[in-house]
């Protein structure tokens, strides 16, 4: 799934057997975007864009983000490079400026979590 900064992405991978670079995938229920557009309409929706870090014990680390907004959910996947990363806001009003997928949305409830599934608390 193409993201924002993969500009020149099907140059690169020109050649790579069994690949399509899409600026969305569905599967099922389950639609799968990068993130730094508008969504579709969804059920549940998987993305990136955000790169979530979370605070814990005065440290950031990399943290998965799980939302609600009616009966549809989103989860944000944590960066998979450690070069980047973007501390998560204290609000869920401030999600907004970090994706148009959260201005297209009402966020009901956000908990985060470690990478290893650990709960770390939610956004007010």
């Amino acid at each position: 799934v193409k993201g924002n900064h993969d500009g020149r992405i099907e140059e690169i991978c020109r050649g790579i057997e069994n690949l399509e670079i899409v600026e969305k995938f569905r599967l099922g229920n389950i639609l799968l975007l990068h993130g730094h557009k508008k969504p579709d309409e969804f059920a549940t929706l998987l993305m990136g864009h955000i790169h979530p870090l979370a605070s814990r014990l005065g440290e950031y680390e990399k943290a998965w983000m799980i939302a609600t907004s009616g009966k549809r959910r989103i989860v944000v996947i944590p960066a998979l490079s450690d070069l980047v990363g973007s501390p998560i806001p204290t609000s869920k009003k401030e999600l907004g400026h970090f994706s148009p997928v959260f201005r297209a949305v009402t966020i009901d409830r956000l908990t985060l979590h470690s990478l290893e599934g650990e709960y770390l608390g939610e956004l007010d």
